[in-house]
């Protein structure tokens, strides 16, 4: 703040310091301890109301009553500062009680006005516009960040463009070398699925057989222990065809010609992807040696002819997922034992 002025006006009314001018220099005894605390918050508002742009927010009124709040500022600082001068020993105070009183009115008209309505709207427009300044800036980086890397990435497509039409000529010209390659990955790539396909098979025949073999072996234990529990007078004295009735092998008989059906589909599905795995390896050979044949110098009636003979050697025998039917076999291991005992089939 600056020194004790000789006078208050409007021009340094938001400048001075508030306690020098409150302190009374002929009155020592008087306290302006009042006055010095609200006149001062007054200045903090108005000065504030003033850094945060009130001549270009606040509507013709509100201009109008701030104008006057830093008039009536100066004027009660002009009291305090002429106070030791105009102020008699009979006077002094009525005079002190009348400036305490008059800034206690005009702090409550001030405080009705800046702090509960003009400050806020003023903080919250100071706000927003820094907010706006800050997307701004973030707005403005962005651009430029993305300017630069579509520069670089226009940059990299032009050389890739340039390396495409470079190798576009050498396509061109050995295009069916580069059709046989992709031949070969896609028949690998299919060897590869049917592996899987028939590993799968496998396993679920495995399975099954598991199962069939478990419910044989488990019948055969329960029968022969039937047997010799009732030969030798053990519980659970039961003779076996007591427990083997005809509903019982029935039943039985159906589970068994169901696993052995089981087993006959897995291994046929197994044997139809095992053929498929066999098929598309050859084509895969035979495209990879189309592949290497044609990476060599020979005329165009040449590779035409090796590409014909090619196509003849992978697609003559096309296999589509299917095996004639006197080489099917659903029946599985119990319907091919029948099968093979019947006296039809012998003859």
């Amino acid at each position: 703040m600056n020194e004790r002025p000789e006078h208050i006006t409007e021009e340094n009314a938001l400048t001075v310091d508030v306690a020098d001018v409150a302190q009374d220099r002929r009155f020592s005894e008087l306290k302006f301890e009042n006055a010095k605390k609200k006149l001062s918050q007054i200045q903090k508002w108005l000065i504030e109301v003033r850094e945060l742009g009130a001549q270009d927010l606040l509507i013709t009124s509100d201009q109008t009553l701030v104008t006057s709040f830093t008039k009536t500022l100066a004027q009660h600082l002009e009291n305090l500062l002429t106070f030791e001068i105009r102020t008699t020993n009979e006077t002094v105070t009525y005079e002190h009680q009348n400036i305490e009183s008059q800034v206690d009115s005009f702090f409550n008209e001030v405080y009705s006005h800046l702090p509960m309505r003009i400050l806020p709207f003023l903080r919250q427009e100071a706000a927003r516009t820094s907010a706006d300044i800050k997307n701004l800036e973030e707005q403005q980086k962005a651009a430029a960040q993305a300017e630069r890397e579509y520069n670089e990435l226009a940059t990299a497509l032009r050389k890739e463009l340039e390396e495409l039409q470079k190798r576009k000529d050498e396509v061109s010209a050995s295009r069916g070398e580069v059709a046989a390659i992709g031949l070969g990955k896609y028949f690998e790539a299919q060897a590869s699925a049917y592996t899987v396909e028939a590993s799968e098979w496998a396993d679920k025949r495995g399975k099954f057989f598991n199962w069939l073999m478990a419910v044989i072996v488990a019948n055969l234990v329960l029968y022969i222990f039937l047997f010799l529990t009732n030969k030798v007078g053990l519980w659970p004295h039961l003779v076996p065809s007591e427990f083997f009735t005809l509903e019982y092998g029935l039943v039985k008989l159906a589970l068994l010609g169901l696993l052995s059906y089981a087993i006959g589909f897995a291994t046929r599905n197994y044997n139809i992807n095992a053929g498929l795995i066999a098929t598309n390896k050859h084509r895969k050979n035979v495209a990879e040696t189309l592949a290497d044949t044609l990476a060599s110098p020979m005329s165009e009636d040449a590779k035409a002819t090796l590409a014909r003979e090619a196509a003849t050697a992978m697609f003559q025998n096309l296999s589509v997922g299917y095996i004639k039917k006197e080489h099917q076999n659903d029946g599985g291991p119990i319907f091919e034992m029948i099968r093979r005992s019947s006296p039809l089939n012998n003859s």
